[in-house]
């Protein structure tokens, strides 16, 4: 029991309560006695009162009408000397027109400030002493409604597209050895140009050979090495293109947060779609440079299939794990002139079975051999009509077309944005953390000085000590616990100000 029966002070204007969630702090227990000090309402300073034998009640020599603005008291107990306690006033009595009674309950924060012993304890928010952005991670599992892109690029570097032939022939009709294509071999070369033009007179020139071409399809031009047009790849494997692009790192839909951590995922990040349905995102803070860096390649291959790596990012210099592809382009078909390869393939069988049945037909004639001339006659005619026949027939289609969407809407390529959470949540969530701080879940020493102005702080298991009365440490705890904000001056829940890292 505190029974005070030195000096009381009756505090007005003290902007705390007894629900504990806002306190004062103080560099010395002598700049608190001085700042409560401050406030004592005038002519409500005693040392000469009388008091009931109950604990937390005592009568001032005070007419109970001018009491209305007191809410706070500060009193020096005979038992501990000159130390100050400091409490609510929970109750005022009016007991006659010059005393009134005053009820109490001991402010165990600001009583014991300066007697706490804070060893380890485990911290679930604390307004952190270094909001250095992708430095604090945790996910504190808030609302960010829908996102926004706040910036949208492309590599449309990836939309001009080679016609590519697969073949085992050149256009001069030789034959070609195989290459190794992306690791893998093929018996075909490639041939490759933009111009479709290139591919149909290819495709005439090897009207003696129409099986040599076995495959034409598309891919990024820019992923051929040393593209000329037209060309023979070469090349065993595909160009790499390396991309570096801007980090968001100060706005969300416009709003500048005060709180680094909304810079981070998942406020703020990129994403990377190839426009087919799918997407990754890659966030800032896992880059281990000032810029979201990629690479770009592809195999080369019918129907390729070009990869998007990102470079320099979670601690990989290529992070192939975190990749996206982009497939889908297009398979060619094509014709062969049939009559064209028809008589380039049997020009020497025709060239004498004409001349065999003109033969025959001459020495009919010479010999005047009716069945001579019959069978020159025939055979003449019937060669003849193998050109009639042949020049008649369609041209067939080979290969199988596959058409691309993505292609005729010119988007085949990856899309990049910079999604953002909206400009309202971005302003409430960064109020929240204004208030509380961060989630940080850390054993650690806890500190509520970090701020300029206040800090906010929440434990779940506490070990807090001192020479502290039990039932006051027991509720100490509860209040860490609950969390409380302390202020390091007198303008409580102003969350207007700068609060600033010291």
């Amino acid at each position: 029991m505190f029974t005070p029966s030195t000096i009381v002070r009756l505090l007005q204007n003290v902007d705390i309560s007894a629900d504990y969630k806002n306190t004062f702090s103080f560099g010395s227990a002598s700049a608190q006695a001085s700042f409560f000090s401050a406030k004592t309402k005038t002519g409500c300073a005693f040392t000469d009162f009388t008091y009931q034998r109950k604990e937390s009640v005592l009568k001032v020599k005070v007419n109970i009408e001018t009491l209305w603005n007191v809410n706070y008291l500060m009193f020096q107990n005979s038992n501990f000397g000159i130390k100050w306690f400091y409490a609510f006033i929970t109750d005022m009595q009016y007991v006659n027109d010059n005393v009134t009674s005053i009820t109490f309950d001991v402010d165990v924060m600001q009583t014991w400030l300066f007697d706490l012993d804070i060893k380890n304890c485990y911290v679930e928010r604390e307004h952190v002493s270094n909001d250095t952005i992708g430095l604090h991670l945790i996910d504190e599992n808030l609302n960010t409604g829908e996102y926004i892109s706040d910036s949208a690029t492309s590599l449309s570097q990836l939309d001009d597209l080679a016609i590519v032939v697969s073949t085992t022939a050149d256009s001069l009709g030789n034959d070609v050895q195989g290459e190794m294509y992306s690791g893998v071999y093929s018996g075909n070369a490639y041939y490759a140009s933009s111009n479709y033009e290139f591919v149909n007179s290819f495709i005439v020139a090897l009207a003696a050979k129409p099986d040599a071409i076995n495959n034409i399809f598309m891919m990024p031009s820019i992923l051929i090495n040393n593209f000329e047009d037209p060309i023979r790849v070469t090349s065993p494997t595909a160009k790499t293109l390396n991309y570096s692009l801007s980090k968001n790192l100060t706005t969300l839909d416009g709003y500048t947060p005060v709180n680094k951590k909304l810079l981070s995922f998942p406020f703020n990040f990129m994403e990377v779609t190839n426009n087919h349905g799918e997407a990754s995102i890659y966030k800032y803070e896992y880059s281990n440079v000032g810029t979201m860096d990629f690479f770009v390649s592809c195999d080369i291959a019918p129907n390729p299939i070009v990869y998007m790596v990102p470079m320099h990012y979670k601690n990989l210099t290529y992070a192939h794990d975190e990749l996206i592809t982009l497939s889908g382009y297009p398979m060619c078909n094509w014709t062969t002139d049939i009559y064209k390869s028809w008589i380039a393939q049997n020009s020497v069988s025709n060239a004498v079975n004409i001349g065999g049945s003109g033969l025959a037909l001459g020495v009919g004639i010479a010999t005047v051999n009716p069945i001579a001339i019959a069978g020159g006659v025939l055979g003449v005619a019937s060669t003849i009509g193998n050109f009639y026949e042949k020049s008649l027939l369609p041209n067939p289609i080979k290969g199988q077309i596959s058409g691309s969407g993505n292609v005729a809407l010119g988007i085949q390529h990856f899309s990049i944005y910079g999604k953002t959470i909206r400009h309202e949540y971005a302003k409430m969530i960064d109020d929240y953390f204004n208030m509380y701080g961060y989630k940080v879940n850390e054993l650690k020493t806890p500190s509520y000085t970090s701020r300029l102005n206040w800090n906010y702080l929440k434990l779940v298991d506490v070990n807090i000590f001192g020479n502290i009365p039990n039932k006051h440490i027991v509720k100490i705890h509860e209040i860490f616990k609950n969390g409380l904000t302390f202020w390091h001056n007198d303008n409580v829940g102003n969350y207007n100000r700068a609060n600033t890292i010291i």
